[in-house]
Order: structure tokens, then sequence, then C-alpha cells
């Protein structure tokens, strides 16, 4: 059964049955686990299992997110991510639970994941993190499972382009765990992050030149048919022009709800100069607009809000004036003023320009990570995986 909660739709608990053989689960006389969506009451046991783990072992990536974090931006007025935990049930006479006897369903378990959107495909689901009780050792692979399958069925739900999530680029465990489900890594892409320091200075960044020949401003429902034109040269940019999948009637849908958009109107407007040959030379735009920054604000459970730079592009006539840093300057502004304490991205490791370019603005490569993606055809099959399947 399908529910709805904060305007999304959500599985209902899902009771799980996980009586089989040969899973790891020896010794274990419980018939199932709660899977289902956290409460407010939940978010105590989940700050404690993000705390355990920080305990446990010296992360790549330090987590500073407090309980009061978790609760504002999870359960107050807007929420930045959606959480998912699995519970035992208490009356278990397993010893690995006797501590928590008294505590109802204690929380094992959980994942948090919330919506990006791919300005090639529409909007997906990404999956920031899961973590599972140290006490469960031995049932860490299917609980993580459990979790991921129950993310698969909300992603259905929601019509999601793709599932995805980072692991580390050396994790060879999780490629041979989910690649026989259909999922892929993405080496080639290069995760950046900007700290609250980098942000600073970069949102005081003077430039006066740039203010002459350019206008950054929020883009309206009128600037869709010339921000799709943008992404399809991005397409063409990078040597996919036929990967794009949507279109402006799908951006303009999206638009406010998965995403939010700045460009960059030229004062002095250049003619074009498209390729006949590429798609993006056949659709209708406006000359001024020369740029654009995609964005939206996720959330990550080691830093809280994070600004998501989705797409920054500028059309080749008007490069190498100072378009781009004026763009990654506004997204900056943007991020603190909404409380952001990071900005972060994704590049090709090919694109140097770009990727000198964040390097000069203070972005810090991480190349432990990489994604991982289920495409949409595969999101179906993982969904309603039979545990038994599972090796």
């Amino acid at each position: 059964q399908i529910q709805s909660c904060n305007g999304w739709l959500i599985s209902s608990v899902l009771h799980v049955p996980i009586i089989k053989k040969g899973f790891g689960f020896q010794g274990m006389d419980y018939e199932m686990f709660n899977v289902g969506p956290a409460t407010k009451q939940d978010i105590k046991e989940i700050t404690r299992l993000i705390q355990e783990a920080k305990d446990q072992k010296n992360e790549i990536f330090p987590r500073r997110i407090r309980e009061d974090d978790l609760l504002r931006d999870g359960f107050g007025d807007k929420e930045h991510f959606f959480c998912l935990v699995v519970k035992q049930k208490s009356q278990s006479k397993n010893h690995l639970l006797e501590d928590h006897i008294e505590t109802g369903e204690p929380i094992i378990g959980f994942v948090l994941y919330f919506y990006l959107f791919s300005t090639w495909e529409g909007h997906f689901m990404f999956i920031d993190d899961l973590l599972v009780s140290s006490k469960y050792k031995e049932q860490h692979k299917i609980i993580n499972l459990l979790l991921i399958q129950e993310c698969a069925r909300i992603a259905v739900e929601e019509n999601c382009c793709r599932l995805q999530f980072d692991i580390l680029r050396d994790d060879s465990t999780s490629v041979e765990r989910f690649s026989p489900m259909g999922a892929f890594t993405l080496p080639e892409w290069l995760t950046v992050r900007f700290p609250t320091d980098a942000l600073i200075t970069m949102s005081n960044r003077v430039n006066m030149d740039n203010s002459k020949k350019f206008k950054i401003r929020s883009a309206t429902t009128e600037d869709m048919p010339s921000i799709m034109y943008m992404i399809q040269s991005l397409a063409d940019f990078e040597n996919m022009s036929h990967a794009v999948e949507i279109d402006t009637k799908v951006l303009n849908k999206s638009f406010e709800k998965y995403f939010e958009c700045i460009i960059g109107e030229s004062l002095t407007p250049i003619s074009d100069s498209d390729d006949c040959n590429l798609i993006s030379s056949k659709m209708p735009h406006d000359n001024r607009i020369a740029g654009m920054a995609i964005y939206l604000t996720i959330y990550c459970k080691r830093v809280g809000k994070v600004l998501h730079l989705e797409d920054l592009f500028v059309l080749p006539q008007y490069r190498n004036q100072g378009l781009g840093t004026e763009l990654m300057k506004e997204c900056a502004k943007i991020g603190l003023s909404c409380g952001c304490t990071e900005m972060d991205l994704q590049v090709l490791d090919w694109n140097t320009k770009a990727v000198d370019l964040y390097k000069r603005l203070g972005g810090v490569f991480i190349s432990e990570l990489v994604p991982l993606r289920f495409t949409k055809d595969k999101i179906p099959p993982l969904a309603s995986l039979e545990i038994e399947q599972v090796n």
C-alpha cells in the first residue's frame, strides 16, 4: 500500500520476513524486520547511530550533524530529506537486543535520501548514506539491501529516472554486490566540494569588469526554452547529444519543485555561431541569455544542508569573460543565505577548464568517491528482488 506523507508518496511500513537459510541469520529467532518512514521520535536513535559510526572509525569525511539539525531539517517547515528506518520487534529474545528491550522497537539501521534533478532525464532519488548498528555486523549486507530495496519501491512510485548513491572508489565489494542487479559506476565523474570558507570568499569576490557585461538574475518560466537550449548545448559539448530525454514541458513542471536556476544575461548580445549539425542549433532561444547555473538544496548527514550545483554552463561565444565565475559567486551567496554549509557539484575529469576554475575558487576534489547508479529500467527489478536471490 502507498500513503501520502509530507506531500510525497511513500510505502507504508513494510513487514519483510527474513527466515531464510544461508544469509548469516543463524542464531536469530525473530521473524521479521519493520522497514518504514522515520518519525520525530526516531531522531534521537538515529543521532546515536551516527555518533556510533563516528566513534568506531576514522572516517574520510567526519560527521558534524546534531540531533537538533536533523529535527529541524527533516521535520520542520520545509523537509530537506526523507528517512527510512529498520526496527526489530522488541519482544525478540535475541541476546543482541537485551539492552534495548525497554525502548520498544529500537532502530538497527536507517537510510537518508532526497531527490535530485538530471537536466537530461528528470528527477531521481539519491541515497545520502546507510548506517547499520555495529551490533548487526553479520546482518549488515541484508539490512542494507532491505533499505535500498524500499528506496527502490519509493523511486518507482515517484517515477524516478534513476536511483544513485556514492561509494568509495576502491569499494569492489559494493560493485560486485550491485553489478548483477544492473548497477554501474561512473569513475570519470569527480566530486567537488566547496566548504563554508570557500563560499564566503567566493561570495565576496569583486570583479567590476563583469558587471558591465552581464546581469545575473533568477530564471522564470519564460526562460525555460532558452534553458532547454543550453541543456542541449551542454550535451552537445559533452558529445552526448542524444542523451537528453526531457523537453521544455518537463522542465516547466520540474522548475521550483526539483530545481532552481539563475541565468547570466548579456548586456551586449553576440550572435550565435551554431554548428547546424548540432541538435541545439534547431532550438528556439533568447540570444541575450549567455549562461546558467541549475541548483537545488540537498542534505548531507555529515554537515546538513548543501547547495548542489547540477549544471553550470556558458555558451561558447560568451566564454573567457568571467561569466562562469560570476554564476558561481551568485550560487555561493544563495547557499550561504539559505543556511548551507557547503556547495557541491560533479565534473567530468576531462573537462580541464572547469576543473581549473573550481580549483581556483577553492573547491576540494574528493577523489575517493564514485557514483553508483541504477537506471530507470533496473529500479523495478531491484524493488521486487526476492531475498533468496541475494548471494
